[in-house]
């Protein structure tokens, strides 16, 4: 018997670049913060049934409150600033990198 460990970020690094390469990527997982980084569209199943289809962004947007998925902290992080008044370009956020973008921004902005 052979085993074989291979770290999560390797295996995601690879994922990718198969994506890049025009490969189809079909991935199954219940961590959102997967979702977010490598996804570009998703399907939610609830028992066998279809309860999303669509942009990632869109999804955790529409279920920040409603406790039937986990958001991902960038998205807990984004509701934050809205509710104390940070006023980002939030339609450019998508992940860490355009958040610190947007913020850098906003700092400049507002000193």
């Amino acid at each position: 018997c052979t085993i074989c460990l291979i770290p999560m970020p390797v295996i995601m690094d690879l994922l990718k670049e198969m994506h890049e390469s025009g490969k189809t990527i079909i991935l199954i997982t219940h961590n959102m913060e997967h979702v977010i980084e490598y996804a570009k569209k998703v399907v939610v199943l609830d028992s066998g049934v279809i309860t999303y289809e669509g942009c990632p962004k869109k999804l955790f947007e529409s279920n920040i409150n409603t406790g039937m998925i986990e958001i991902p902290m960038i998205y807990k992080f984004i509701e934050y600033c809205k509710s104390h008044d940070v006023d980002l370009d939030y339609s450019n956020i998508s992940d860490i990198d355009s958040l610190a973008k947007e913020i850098a921004k906003w700092r400049k902005k507002n000193g």
